[in-house]
């Protein structure tokens, strides 16, 4: 199975060592605007003039499936944003992707309760080093200041805006950096900023919040 954006921001999301996620309100939007930007990537949804253009396919994934179907009513509209990522579909669209992935056998996933009510899962990554390739590029980007490829700064703004990248640094010197470069990133899409990625990850950041990307503390 190739990893879209949504599969490898959920497995950088992953605390291998207790098996939580590093960012536990409303994932399922972060699921949701990765799902935009793989779609985005598939030609299959563009926003022009701030209206959506959605094409209707089977992709094969259903999460991206899903989150066509969310969108599919907006098509030639401008996009109600509240209405779509708000949606019980949206809400639903981190347990699709959990499932997605434990069929492909990317994960384990434990759902977790306290007193009875769920509170969520707990994940082990089967093969952590098909991580390996991201991590470094994440390195190589913020720490050595390289350029980073489209799908690289595309990485970074998502797990920027939650605050999760902070916790693939150890030191303080090395968080600090990021933390500068990461700045720096937010205002340099490389290739051209389109419509389409700016509106998305304008939305990402005012919804998930944490604009400054991460506290170094």
């Amino acid at each position: 199975m190739e990893m879209g954006l949504k599969e490898k921001l959920l497995l950088l999301s992953i605390n291998q060592e207790n098996g939580n996620l590093r960012y536990q309100y409303n994932f399922y939007l972060l699921i949701f605007y990765a799902s935009l930007v793989d779609l985005a990537k598939r030609n299959l949804v563009r926003i022009v003039d701030g209206n959506w253009q959605v094409t209707e396919k089977q992709t094969g994934d259903p999460v991206l499936d899903q989150v066509l179907k969310i969108l599919l009513p907006s098509n030639d509209k401008k996009a109600v944003w509240f209405s779509l990522n708000k949606s019980t579909k949206a809400q639903k669209l981190l347990v699709h992707q959990v499932e997605w992935m434990v069929a492909n056998r990317m994960i384990e996933a434990v759902k977790t309760s306290f007193l009875g009510i769920p509170t969520g899962y707990r994940f082990r990554i089967y093969k952590p080093e098909m991580l390996r390739p991201d991590l470094l590029n994440l390195e190589r980007v913020l720490i050595y200041g390289r350029k980073p490829q489209p799908d690289t700064w595309m990485l970074i703004q998502c797990l920027g805006a939650p605050g999760i990248l902070k916790c693939h640094f150890r030191s303080s010197e090395s968080k600090r950096r990021a933390h500068a470069r990461y700045k720096e990133l937010r205002k340099m899409p490389p290739g051209g900023k389109t419509e389409t990625s700016a509106v998305i990850i304008n939305k990402l950041r005012n919804d998930v919040g944490n604009y400054s990307g991460f506290n170094i503390d």
